[in-house]
């Protein structure tokens, strides 16, 4: 009797790759396709003239337990492929003012946030006061809200303007890509929850010593191999075969059909919504995609001919177009500083040259003793991330579809989670457990 059909899971960003080695560790088969030469998805490694850069600067966090846990599962050692380093952001502004900077001590959680930002420096009493009610009062409702433009929720609370300008709105940007204005406040105050109320660690930075391609696609693909799975690149499905009711198979771009006991999408909207035509029981989550809107990321990559020092893995920028310069120095691309600009504004309208001009007049600005790089790459992700606005979260499906045999997987699923690498690995890993469970009951 021949083996049943493996499970198919349909893209190999990281949401992919962790719901394909969650199968492969449980003995179960699987074949994941790529349609990309390369897995990696929106997180991934580029050559660059300066060595290989990520196609954006990704940053993690103490609190990315899931991603830590699938490390461990690729037996891949936390100090060996990353650098710990607690929480210290300095906010330095082209307009003259002054740097504001907050260090997380080494104190119990919410006691460390609390000091952190009673002894933060560059704002005033008044300033410090306002984030410490603010902070205490999310606490006080278990972190849970309405959802509200976190805009609108900062002005009810009193938040002071050049708080939330050098506090606020840059880690905004920075977790949940979308401008203050626009972005959920609901989104906002889990990601705080999640950083600053558990473990002291869980606000550390983790910082890649290799690029990320090395850091999770190249190891997961080795993994699932070893364990009788196949990953198959330059493999675009473009049709889902549905016959009585359910998925039992997927179709791709050479005219093939493979059979599947089960298939997980783990593809983001724009990709997914076109295989999702004329299957009726998914008409309504092929309506519900085409409500997500998105936000770019722009890198700016600068090679320094000596490496140049941040005094700290990274900077942030008020007062210009740069938000955080990031040293890669650990990253085995010595002498680079990506500068990034998240969400989107004028800069998106600028020809690449111009924009590295930009970022390279405001680097001067701060650093006036650095050289011109010696070589600039811009890397920009138009769909970098859904928009994580107001109400989103009426949106965001779970694991599961109205489909039996059809399974979802993405950052943009219902995570509880902003769009960001473990939003992706959490949705990857949820999928796979559900598949699991419904092999378990004979489905």
């Amino acid at each position: 009797m021949p083996p049943p059909p493996p499970i198919v899971v349909v893209g190999g960003g990281w949401a992919g790759l962790a719901a394909a080695v969650t199968l492969a560790r449980d003995g179960i088969p699987v074949t994941l396709l790529e349609s990309a030469p390369q897995p990696g998805g929106r997180a991934r490694t580029v050559d660059g003239p300066f060595g290989a850069v990520d196609n954006g600067q990704h940053l993690l966090i103490g609190a990315y337990g899931q991603f830590l846990d699938l490390l461990a599962t690729l037996g891949l050692r936390e100090e060996a492929v990353l650098d710990r380093c607690s929480l210290e952001l300095r906010m330095s502004d082209l307009g003259g003012d002054r740097d504001v900077v907050l260090s997380v001590p080494a104190l119990p959680a919410p006691l460390h946030l609390a000091k952190a930002l009673a002894s933060a420096r560059g704002l005033s009493v008044r300033e410090r006061l306002a984030a410490v009610r603010f902070t205490a009062w999310l606490r006080q409702r278990d972190f849970a809200l309405d959802d509200t433009p976190l805009a609108a929720l900062l002005t009810a609370h009193g938040q002071p303007q050049r708080l939330t300008r050098a506090l606020w709105e840059p880690l905004c940007l920075a977790t949940l890509n979308t401008p203050l204005a626009q972005a959920s406040a609901l989104l906002f105050a889990r990601v705080l929850q999640r950083t600053f109320t558990g473990h002291r660690s869980h606000c550390d930075l983790l910082l890649p010593r290799a690029p990320l391609s090395d850091l999770l696609p190249e190891p997961a693909a080795a993994f699932i191999a070893a364990r009788g799975g196949t990953l198959r690149t330059g493999q675009r499905v473009v049709a889902l075969h549905a016959p009585a009711g359910r998925l039992t198979a997927v179709d791709l771009a050479d005219g093939t059909r493979l059979p599947a006991r089960h298939v997980v999408l783990a593809l983001p909207p724009p990709a997914l919504a076109p295989l999702l035509d004329g299957l009726p029981a998914l008409a309504p989550l092929r309506a519900t995609l085409t409500q997500f809107s998105y936000q770019p990321i722009c890198t700016v990559y600068l090679h320094y001919a000596r490496p140049m020092s941040l005094d700290g893995p990274l900077r942030g920028i008020l007062g210009g177009t740069t938000q955080w310069l990031i040293d890669r120095g650990g990253t085995g691309t010595p002498g680079v500083i990506a500068a990034v600009v998240s969400a989107e504004g004028p800069h998106m309208t600028l020809e690449p040259d111009a924009l590295a001009d930009r970022v390279c007049a405001e680097v001067a600005q701060l650093f006036p003793a650095w050289p011109a790089p010696a070589a600039r790459l811009v890397t920009r992700e138009r769909r970098a991330t859904f928009a994580s606005v107001a109400g989103i979260e009426t949106l965001r499906p779970g694991a599961a579809t109205a489909l039996p045999g059809c399974w979802l997987a993405g950052d943009w699923t219902s995570t509880g989670l902003p769009a960001t690498l473990e939003g992706a690995v959490s949705s990857g890993v949820q999928s796979a457990r559900a598949v699991t469970a419904a092999l378990a009951a004979g489905d």
